[in-house]
């Protein structure tokens, strides 16, 4: 899901990539955990990874940011920021 929003810390509009779970996962459990991420978590959770990826370190643009759960919610994780790091789509 797209979603254009204006940044609240940049001040600009901006089209961020906000997807919930890896795609293993069903529409429904996805749908689930978006519903639980709010901006401002997310905000948090950027900030805390510094716009980087927890796989690759690459520096991510807003375009590429994926929020991604350590242990998927189908698999009793949480949708807390201690259980969800920044991603990329490579």
């Amino acid at each position: 899901m797209f979603l254009d929003a204006e940044c609240n810390v940049f001040g600009h509009i901006c089209p961020v990539f906000f997807a919930a779970e890896i795609a293993t996962e069903t529409e429904e459990i996805r749908r689930i955990g978006r519903k639980n991420l709010k901006f401002a978590k997310m905000m948090r959770i950027v900030r805390r990874d510094d716009y980087r990826c927890q796989h690759c370190n690459k520096k991510l643009q807003d375009n590429e940011i994926e929020f991604d759960h350590i242990i998927p919610v189908s698999k009793g994780g949480s949708s807390e920021e201690h259980n969800i790091r920044l991603t990329c789509f490579g």
